[in-house]
């Protein structure tokens, strides 16, 4: 145990699967290019836009390629959030 102010050298512990969720639910989509999506539904416009836009950041793990993310009003009180795999990344030149 340390005291205030005394520094601890160790390496933090390794990283987990940063949101496996993501990966797992789009992979699907890279059979179906072009196509859009529903991949998750919320309760409001700012969860809806929240998780297009960690998608979108990559802030989240994703399945390698292009893609394009959506947030849209579905219902009353219901907003989606829809993706689409474009197609392998491009080659950096």
């Amino acid at each position: 145990m340390s005291t205030p102010g005394d520094v601890v050298w160790e390496d933090p512990p390794a990283r987990g699967p940063h949101f496996p969720k993501w990966f797992d639910l789009l992979s699907p989509l890279l059979a179906h290019p072009g196509r859009w999506a529903l991949v998750a539904t919320k309760p409001s416009a700012k969860a809806a836009y929240a998780t297009k836009g960690n998608l979108t950041a990559f802030k989240v793990r994703v399945p390698p390629g292009q893609w394009e993310f959506a947030a849209r009003k579905r219902g009353e009180g219901e907003f989606g959030v829809y993706a689409r795999y474009i197609g392998p990344a491009e080659a950096a030149s």
